[in-house]
This record gives structure tokens, C-alpha cells and sequence, in this order.
């Protein structure tokens, strides 16, 4: 797994290279990373949305998001809550440092981030074990589906949050 991981780290770093916004775009982000993973690799990924807490300090709280795509159309609104990939146990979460540290995040809960995670980092790839050891707690709710995450890209694109292709 630790190749597939070095692998993972290279799409993430890509997928972050062709996101213009890089706040508040975890279904986005991750929805690119889950496909890429599933077609470059004989992984299951899971693509998920769910709640995260820091230190038992609720960080993000789950809103469901399926309903959403029931039409299956296009998805460019607001919506309060977190997605990640997962795959074998470790989390890839695209989005989080991004968001965690734009000016919409009030300054404890950034200096809570920088103390847990010694300082700023682009993204976060983490076992789970080792994460909820850590403090770090992704809770799943939903996992999401290869036709909303190809909604989510194609509405990633069309509303200018990719600007081309990996």
C-alpha cells in the first residue's frame, strides 16, 4: 500500500494544481481524486461525506448531500459539510488545510489545525487509526456514488473550480 500511497500523494498534488478555489470545494476535489484513483489503480476507493472533529471540537458537522444528485443534474450550490476519499483504512482529504485556513475559519480553530498538525500543509493523507489516536475524527455518513462524483467534476468544470484536465 505504500507505493499506492506515494502514487495517491502525486494525483492529489495534481488535482490541487488544476483547482482555482481551493476553499469550501471538498465534494469537488474529492470526487476528482476518487475517479482518478479508480481509474489508475486496482484500489475500492470510497468517496464520503461525513463530520470531522479535532480534539472533540466539532470542525465540520454532516448535512446529507444524496438527495442532491437523485436528479442527477448539475450541482454548483452552497452546501455545509465535508467529503474525503478513503481507500484501505488511510484518508486522502484534499481540501481541509484550504478551507481550514481561509478567512471564513475563525483564528482558534486555525491555531487548534496548526498545533495538531505541526503547521500548514496542502492536504492530508492519514491512516484512520493513527488519525483518531491523533485526535482527528473522520466520521462517515454517506458514501457517495461514481455517478455523483461525475456530476460533481462536471460541475467543477463548468463552474471554473478545475481549469483543465489531469
Amino acid at each position: 500500500m505504500r507505493e499506492q500511497i506515494q502514487q495517491i500523494n502525486e494525483i492529489m498534488k495534481e488535482v490541487l494544481a488544476i483547482t482555482n478555489k481551493k476553499e469550501g470545494v471538498c465534494l469537488y476535489m474529492g470526487a476528482l481524486l476518487f475517479a482518478q484513483i479508480h481509474d489508475h489503480f486496482d484500489l475500492k476507493p470510497r468517496f464520503v461525506t461525513g463530520s470531522l472533529t479535532l480534539y472533540d471540537k466539532l470542525v465540520f458537522a454532516h448535512k446529507p448531500i444524496k438527495p442532491v444528485f437523485s436528479g442527477g443534474s448539475d450541482f454548483s450550490g452552497l452546501w455545509d459539510g465535508h467529503a474525503w476519499v478513503e481507500v484501505d483504512n488511510y484518508i486522502f482529504d484534499a481540501s481541509i488545510f484550504w478551507t481550514i485556513y481561509s478567512s471564513k475559519i475563525p483564528l482558534e480553530l486555525q491555531s487548534l489545525f496548526n498545533y495538531a498538525f505541526d503547521g500548514k500543509h496542502d492536504y492530508l493523507i492519514g491512516s484512520r487509526t493513527f488519525l483518531e489516536k491523533s485526535g482527528v475524527v473522520y466520521k462517515v455518513f454517506e458514501e457517495l456514488s461514481d455517478s455523483d462524483a461525475n456530476i460533481l467534476i462536471n460541475s467543477g468544470f463548468n463552474a471554473g473550480i478545475f481549469d483543465r484536465i489531469i
